[in-house]
Order: structure tokens, then C-alpha cells, then sequence
């Protein structure tokens, strides 16, 4: 889905991007990514790959209980909660 991302060209140009394995998911896919972006682009994707075990969470998943006023405590890391938390990420207001 990296095609439909708000300004990914520039994104792709501002920061590393690092891809996570999931579910039903292989690093063969970035095949489909030719045409779209240059090869070197492809090469970033593929050389910062990452093969991990799923994680039984999705970003969805903790996006919709933020907006909800719920915990997500135990879904990301300490940190990374504080950082929501802290910045007001995903909620409503």
C-alpha cells in the first residue's frame, strides 16, 4: 500500500523507511513496486527489511482504541506510548 501513502515521494526523500514482515507477506512483493519507484528506492526497501515473528496487533487496531479512550498499554512499547500520549496522536480532538 506504500503507493497510496499522502506524499511518499517525499517521505522516501525525508527518512529510512523499515519494513517489517507480516502475515501472508514476502520480501518478493517489492517487485510490485516496479515502475513506481526507482530502483534505488526498491533497493532502501529491500536492504532494510526486516524478518521477525507477527506481532498479534495492528496499527488499525491501536489507532481505533486512542480515538476510543482506550488503553493501549501492553500493545506498543513504554516509550512509544508516551510519545501518543504525549503528542496527542490519533485522537479525535
Amino acid at each position: 500500500e506504500l503507493p497510496t501513502w499522502k506524499d511518499i515521494k517525499e517521505l522516501l526523500t525525508l527518512c529510512t523507511f523499515v519494513t517489517v514482515s507480516r502475515p501472508g507477506w514476502s520480501k518478493t512483493e517489492f517487485d510490485a513496486l516496479c515502475g513506481i519507484f526507482s530502483d534505488g528506492v526498491i533497493d532502501d526497501l529491500k536492504n532494510h527489511f526486516i524478518a521477525m515473528d507477527p506481532v498479534p496487533v495492528s496499527s488499525t487496531e491501536i489507532r481505533d482504541k486512542i480515538a476510543r479512550g482506550r488503553s493501549i498499554t501492553g500493545l506498543v512499547p513504554e516509550a512509544g506510548e508516551k510519545y501518543i500520549d504525549e503528542h496527542g496522536l490519533y485522537t479525535n480532538g
